[in-house]
């Protein structure tokens, strides 16, 4: 996988926090665009909310959340 520092990030969170998710993105061969989306839509959401007044921090965290780094997958 050719992947940025960012898009490595979100692929060791997704490993880490979202196993399932990531082996059946993995088994597909959709994982590295799944990742390069992520991290597209998230700079997207960034600039985006940025553009409407919010800090960017605030803005980060918040897509970050959306797109990136998913919550943890329920143990079922």
């Amino acid at each position: 996988m050719n992947l940025t520092p960012q898009q490595e990030k979100i692929r060791k969170h997704w490993a880490e926090f979202r196993p399932r998710m990531y082996q059946g993105l993995q088994q597909s061969g959709k994982l590295e665009q799944c990742l390069k989306n992520a991290d597209q839509w998230t700079r997207d959401g960034i600039g985006e909310l940025v553009e409407k007044g919010l800090p960017i921090n605030q803005a980060r965290e918040m897509m970050n959340e959306q797109w990136a780094f998913l919550p943890a997958e329920s143990e079922e």
